[in-house]
């Protein structure tokens, strides 16, 4: 049985972090030895992936991402691209992903068997990170001292991965102290330099050291989107890589949870009166059901800033390419709002004029932060940058961007439709999240990429069709 918030709540209040654990060296070897034996994704045969939407189209798609039916009753593989676009004003070509369910769909409850699954792996995802008793005996711990310095999107994505990774063979997950140090500034999260300064990752909170007295260091994986976890894949890739996304934000730290309360009201009063109905505050777990009376909301994201300086698919007119898209989704579903997450001020900008008629709302940041001024190659890249800040009046400080980000996904995830591109990691936590708060997937028009961008490498032979894999 899963331990519930209360009794998390106990255990993270008994959380040791003065007293290291020492891990043998045949449990390190058992944990590597189990790892590599772990083929995640490539354990999914497309052929016995169920219907994320509950429906007909189980072993319909091609990929092991995940498969549901559009409103035209055609089986949509949300790994699978459509085609390939010619470039547009100057960008690059790009593959769009158009899922439109039945109308009916969008806020239906969640097919019966899709929630008893959810249940099943939340609960042994929460018993294995939150025991009774820490250490676990007999059991090794799937322990990383540091997680990439990628753009934070990228980095909850790596632990989502890992997490997968350690439920398949039966190990808690942590990271270390400092794992994260270029996104968790000093000013919010004091010598917790982690995720974990986010989110309740585990209550087991000692350091984990080798027999020789050094930190625990395994070998990371590298594909944040190879998620899968043996004995829960029944529904594909992206539903496991949900799940386990749903898992993280239901357990924000306390601090954490304030902080995006207040920029949540903040952006939904923002000149926009109406907009505070439409995504009410959020109280422990999300239900489709308690906004059903309120109107459709599109949640978009426009990421460009250092992005757009980086060789990626990056349209310069969002009129005929983001607004485009949502005015498809108004036309099909009627809705009208946006909430928009983006680090562009033009974007920002039209969706205070309330463009193309859309009643739109978004946060009030200091957007021009985002701009990389000109720097060349990697250390114009935001990752790179917030490292360089650490106080806490600094809006480019780690904590700074990483709770505004946090705040836009929360927001996001509570919208019924989509216009995003599936190649930013960003965007694939967004939505994730959204298809795991409701059980089903929502409509979305990913203007590039399917779910899992290397799959258009098959397209290319083997190449990236001359873009790179966002990690932001």
């Amino acid at each position: 049985m899963a331990p519930t918030a209360v009794v998390v709540a106990l255990l993270l209040a008994q959380c040791r972090r003065d007293s290291p654990v020492t891990v043998s060296d045949a449990d390190v070897e058992k944990v590597r030895a189990d790892d590599l034996a772990h083929l995640a994704k490539r354990e999914i045969d497309p052929a016995a992936v169920r219907a994320l939407d509950g429906g007909a189209c189980k072993g319909k798609g091609s990929t092991q991402d995940g498969v549901a039916e559009d409103l035209n009753g055609k089986c949509i593989d949300f790994g699978t691209p459509w085609t390939i676009l010619p470039a547009e004003d100057g960008s690059h070509s790009h593959t769009p992903m158009t899922f439109l369910p039945p109308v009916s769909n969008v806020r239906a409850p969640a097919a019966p068997e899709v929630a008893q699954h959810a249940a099943k792996l939340r609960a042994a995802v929460l018993g294995m990170q939150f025991p009774a008793m820490c250490p676990q005996q007999g059991r090794g711990v799937m322990y990383y001292h540091t997680l990439p310095q990628v753009g934070f999107g990228s980095v909850i994505e790596y632990a989502t991965m890992h997490q997968a990774r350690a439920l398949a063979i039966q190990t808690q997950f942590r990271v270390g102290a400092e794992s994260s140090v270029a996104w968790a500034s000093s000013w919010f999260c004091g010598p917790e330099r982690s995720l974990a300064c986010y989110f309740n990752m585990t209550s087991c909170c000692a350091p984990v050291q080798t027999q020789n007295g050094q930190p625990l260091i395994l070998a990371r994986r590298r594909d944040p989107i190879n998620t899968a976890a043996r004995g829960f894949n029944e529904y594909g890739s992206m539903w496991v890589y949900s799940q386990l996304t749903y898992l993280l934000f239901e357990n924000l730290t306390p601090h954490t949870r304030k902080a995006l309360a207040e920029r949540r009201a903040t952006t939904l009063a923002t000149n926009l009166r109406s907009m505070s109905t439409l995504l009410p505050p959020r109280h422990g777990v999300g239900d489709a059901a308690a906004g059903a009376s309120r109107p459709l909301v599109i949640g978009m994201h426009i990421r460009r800033g250092d992005s757009c300086s980086n060789g990626r698919y990056c349209p310069k007119n969002l009129t005929s390419s983001y607004f485009a898209a949502a005015a498809q989704l108004r036309a099909t579903y009627g809705a009208n709002h946006i909430l928009l997450a983006t680090d562009d001020g033009e974007a920002a900008s039209m969706c205070a004029q309330r463009h193309m008629g859309f009643v739109c709302t978004t946060q009030s940041i200091e957007r021009s932060k985002f701009l990389n001024g000109n720097v060349a190659g990697t250390a114009g890249l935001i990752e790179n940058r917030v490292a360089q800040h650490d106080q806490k009046d600094d809006p480019l400080s780690g904590s700074a961007v990483s709770l505004d980000a946090l705040a836009d996904i929360d927001m996001l995830a509570d919208a019924d439709m989509f216009v995003l591109l599936f190649r930013s990691c960003f965007a694939r936590v967004a939505y994730g999240l959204a298809l795991a708060r409701n059980n089903r997937p929502p409509p979305v028009i990913s203007l590039e990429a399917p779910w899992s961008p290397s799959r258009m490498g098959k397209l290319a032979g083997g190449k990236m069709l001359g873009r790179k894999m966002d990690t932001a």
